[in-house]
């Protein structure tokens, strides 16, 4: 495995984790967020590609569009989790 995926997958971890630290409640929360973080750190590392940004490069990962798409999902899934909590059964 590369080091750069190998490094990936550690940043998504602790932004997953640091997120469940701040925001989470249970512990099924701590594995939504990373599975969410992760995701959102490859959706910035394929944006990164296809527009060319390289503002911050530790090889071929691009570190702030993937910081910063981590992020967004990140408070984007605790968005829609606690929208659907508040609604009434159907």
């Amino acid at each position: 495995m590369p080091p750069y995926i190998l490094f990936g997958l550690v940043l998504a971890a602790i932004y997953g984790t640091i997120f469940y630290i701040w925001q989470g409640q249970q512990l099924i929360d701590l594995v939504l967020y990373l599975l969410v973080a992760l995701v959102g750190l490859a959706v910035g590392q394929l944006l990164g590609l296809t527009f060319a940004f390289d503002f911050v490069m530790i090889g071929p990962l691009y570190i702030v569009e993937g910081t910063v798409i981590s992020w967004l999902s990140l408070f984007a899934a605790r968005w829609l989790k606690i929208t659907t909590e508040n609604q009434p059964p159907i």
